[in-house]
């Protein structure tokens, strides 16, 4: 949300700027009637979000199939011991 000195906050820090009536970040006092939703602010989190689950899944797949391939070359190399 949006505060009237302009300062955008969110969850536990949004509570302690309305239970206080002051902005955390510049001390002007604030109204809680004058919050608005900070809609640009949401869908930027968003997709940040988005972007680090995709690279964490990404990441994941890469590793097993590096695993997978390491683990079909060791076995190779077994066979070949034993040959």
């Amino acid at each position: 949300m949006v505060v009237s000195c302009g300062h955008s906050f969110g969850g536990l820090m949004l509570r302690r700027v309305l239970e206080m009536s002051r902005c955390t970040l510049c001390n002007a006092d604030i109204e809680a009637g004058s919050l608005v939703p900070n809609y640009a602010l949401r869908a930027a989190a968003a997709a940040v979000k988005n972007e680090d689950d995709r690279r964490l899944f990404y990441n994941a797949t890469l590793r097993k199939r590096r695993k997978e391939l390491g683990d079909h070359t060791n076995s190779m190399k077994r066979q070949h011991r034993v040959c």
